[in-house]
């Protein structure tokens, strides 16, 4: 009889296994909310880039959005759109940053190449030399437009990295 005598209170045990209970079923209904509401990174992704493209689509064709930028009339206002493509909202902060150097570094190249091939076309342009004016001027504009787009070309291949694109869309509007 010694042998199954329990010294615990029984009331006590009774409460404490309820609240328990209470609890786990809070959990699981927690777990399953949570588990129905989460979503995985790439519908994430989705979601920012739905959001971000549908935003520059209204500040793009509705007036009262677009006359906040100052663009009315503007031929330009596309480019509110084209940001949004250029700088995928997908990406992480990291992959922006690098968007923003390419382009960077892809505005300051194509300045550059403007820049040198009005020079050279304006240098062979007053010179009094016919070869130099007519033959050779348009050639050396040509060489400069052409080598430019293969430099391009060529570092969009060996880098490989869609963060680049960006560089090169912002080289070709400032280029052409």
């Amino acid at each position: 009889m010694l042998d199954n005598y329990d010294n615990s209170d029984s009331d006590i045990d009774d409460k404490d296994n309820t609240n328990h209970h209470n609890v786990d079923i809070k959990s699981k209904i927690g777990e399953k909310v949570k588990a129905w509401f989460s979503l995985t990174l790439n519908q994430k992704k989705i979601i920012k880039c739905a959001l971000a493209y549908f935003l520059t689509s209204l500040f793009t064709f509705i007036p009262t959005l677009y006359e906040i930028t100052r663009l009315k009339g503007s031929p330009n206002i596309h480019l509110i759109a084209s940001v949004a493509v250029f700088f995928n909202p997908a990406k992480t902060v990291g992959g922006m940053y690098e968007a923003v150097f390419y382009s960077i570094i892809g505005g300051l190249y194509g300045s550059l190449i403007g820049i040198g091939c009005m020079a050279s076309a304006i240098w062979f342009k007053n010179s009094d030399d016919y070869i130099l004016n007519s033959i050779l001027g348009p050639i050396i504009s040509i060489v400069w437009c052409s080598g430019s787009m293969f430099i391009v070309a060529f570092f969009r291949a060996k880098l490989n990295k869609p963060t680049f694109n960006s560089g090169k869309s912002y080289f070709k509007l400032i280029f052409s």
